[in-house]
């Protein structure tokens, strides 16, 4: 398991990143200072809260899998085709297409050591049912007020713009951060968030499987992605790996004049 949070650039930057981890096992809660399963600590409702003492932080789960221990799949049984579920030609474990996904949650805190799981009403219950890998709180479109990315695996990622009213809405195709430039659904292992370009706006990195290129999103503005992983030439060097966790860090003290 790795754990990826915000960068360590400037400190309006940070202020604004909440954390994301990644995994490889299915998604649970577990509400610890450093989580250890694929969850997003979320900002207060309101800008400023936290300099409160009645700051509380919430908490989303991207759901990955629905399987049944009892029942499993295996190709040429059960309705799955004989050969589904290869990996460059050798039988191997069915998954995740093929298998239920398991819907994303949502947990307000309640501020007394109980959460509500909030996800139908937010908006961010992914109904689609996709394989929600990593996700990350951030403000992505400079607004004051938290968004939330869901990067999944081997499906569309979800971005969601926050309303301001409890509640979120799905702009995940008109922002550019659903599909690769090349209009595919990649792959997804985990997220990473940072300002690389150091334009003043968060930027989202996404890994994923192997045999395909790692995903840097340059933030343009309100929300608004563009890929631009090849012409970063990041895109072909990092094809052939499996990737999990990242993390934007700045390594030299000062950035060129």
């Amino acid at each position: 398991m790795t754990t990826t949070a915000g960068p360590t650039s400037t400190s309006s930057t940070s202020a604004r990143i909440a954390c994301t981890t990644t995994t490889t096992t299915a998604p649970s809660a577990t509400w610890r200072k450093r989580p250890a399963q694929p969850l997003a600590i979320g900002p207060p409702d309101q800008p400023g809260e936290t300099s409160t003492a009645t700051a509380f932080l919430d908490l989303f789960v991207p759901g990955y899998v629905h399987y049944d221990i009892d029942h499993p799949m295996f190709a040429g049984k059960g309705g799955v085709p004989a050969g589904a579920c290869q990996y460059r030609g050798v039988d191997v474990f069915c998954g995740p297409l093929g298998l239920l996904g398991e819907p994303d949650h949502l947990f307000h805190n309640n501020g007394d050591g109980s959460f509500t799981d909030v996800s139908l009403h937010a908006g961010v219950s992914d109904p689609q049912l996709r394989y929600g890998f990593a996700s990350v709180f951030a403000d992505l479109d400079d607004d004051g007020w938290p968004d939330l990315a869901v990067a999944n695996d081997s499906s569309t990622n979800y971005l969601y713009r926050n309303r301001r009213d409890g509640t979120f809405e799905d702009v995940s195709y008109a922002s550019g951060f659903a599909l690769s430039e090349e209009g595919r659904a990649q792959a997804a292992m985990g997220i990473a968030i940072g300002d690389y370009n150091r334009d003043g706006k968060l930027d989202l990195f996404v890994t994923t499987f192997s045999d395909d290129n790692k995903t840097l999103y340059r933030n343009e503005g309100r929300a608004a992605f563009t890929d631009v992983s090849f012409r970063a030439a990041i895109g072909v060097p990092t094809i052939p790996f499996l990737s999990w966790g990242y993390r934007l860090s700045r390594f030299r003290q000062r950035w060129p004049a």
